[in-house]
């Protein structure tokens, strides 16, 4: 009785939730046009997003559709805690794979060590480690979207938080000005991402579901992303970041999609560094989507759904992170992910549709 109890106030909770962020989205870009607003509306989408959807190519069903995404957000609780916490997820899925190395946690004016071979407990430490020439990522704790993410570094006697320079005063009000923060090892990036934009760390995004009837985990939609000169040192399309379909069978890349505005637009190569994307081939593609899909497997009983981002590395791939909720308005207008079966019974089965 308790536990059934427990059941329906989360659920209530969940929706509310789902309410609340959905209308949010709505009051802030939706369309002027009410009866057009309300059409969207009751069938589940924002009237108004970043990404547009072909309505006129492809039924509402057949995308997953805005309030179902932030209903899958959910599913995997109580264990998304392994997901939103970045330390959490680094920890244990370092079992499974590579991961970034971190080093400390910054919360309320406080370095914490949360490194084994290399203790970073106060600032002086910090210091010492920069100037070993390694480079740090921080990044919040819980963070979203690449928001609050940058890179820290140590040269010829400055300091650095992404291309500004600081002397060590200022450096250090910076470093105790954060808090939750994760201070984690700069991942270098392969050369085959790195050639078509090096300002950015230009990240794969997989996203897994796990098969209701089987319990085998499948990739519906793979992506990956290019920074711009808008959102780097990230790649996050939230940002200003444009990404590229992964064919899941074979790896290789479609056009490039770029959002200004209203206008959704399509390349072949990035529209900035004028490099070739279209037609090439994900080096270790194979490799990639079989260890990932492997660590999905053994965590299918804990996790529903993931979206995992991977950089490309000379000598392999190193997984960042993982989100609870990944993006599914990436879907975009040829890509609508609930025309794969395997999703629409994912769906059903976890209650989403």
């Amino acid at each position: 009785m308790i536990k059934k109890t427990r059941e329906i106030i989360e659920s209530i909770y969940s929706a509310l939730i789902c309410w609340n962020l959905f209308l949010k989205k709505e009051y802030k870009f939706g369309f002027k046009n009410l009866l057009k607003r309300l059409k969207l509306i009751l069938k589940g989408f924002n009237s108004q997003r970043k990404i547009p959807y072909d309505f006129n190519k492809w039924k509402y069903k057949d995308y997953i559709s805005d309030m179902e995404y932030h209903k899958l957000a959910f599913i995997n609780r109580p264990y998304n805690k392994l997901l939103n916490n970045k330390l959490i997820f680094s920890n244990y899925f370092s079992y499974f794979f590579i991961v970034p190395e971190n080093y400390c946690v910054i919360k309320n004016n406080t370095i914490v060590n949360v490194n084994r071979n290399m203790p970073v407990n106060s600032f002086y430490d910090f210091q010492k480690v920069l100037e070993t020439g390694i480079k740090f990522i921080g990044k919040p704790l819980y963070g979203l979207s690449g928001s609050g993410v940058f890179m820290i570094r140590f040269s010829e006697g400055n300091y650095y938080v992404n291309n500004n320079r600081y002397d060590i005063t200022e450096f250090q009000r910076i470093i105790f000005s954060l808090n939750d923060y994760l201070i984690t090892e700069f991942i270098e990036q392969g050369d085959f991402t790195k050639t078509i934009y090096p300002y950015s760390t230009n990240t794969i995004r997989i996203i897994t579901m796990v098969d209701p009837d089987t319990l085998l985990p499948f990739i519906p939609l793979a992506t990956l992303r290019f920074g711009t000169s808008k959102s780097a040192p990230v790649d996050n399309f939230a940002q200003g970041g444009i990404y590229s379909y992964i064919n899941i069978q074979n790896g290789e890349l479609s056009q490039v999609f770029s959002s200004e505005g209203n206008e959704f637009n399509a390349f072949s190569a990035h529209p900035e560094t004028k490099e070739l994307i279209e037609g090439k081939i994900v080096p270790g593609w194979e490799n990639i989507s079989r260890q990932i899909i492997n660590a999905a497997k053994l965590n299918a009983l804990l996790l529903k759904i993931v979206g995992w981002d991977i950089i490309i590395t000379n000598n392999g791939f190193v997984v960042i992170e993982g989100n609870s909720g990944p993006d599914t308005t990436i879907q975009w207008t040829e890509y609508p992910m609930a025309k794969n079966p395997h999703v629409i019974r994912f769906l059903h089965s976890n209650k989403i549709r």
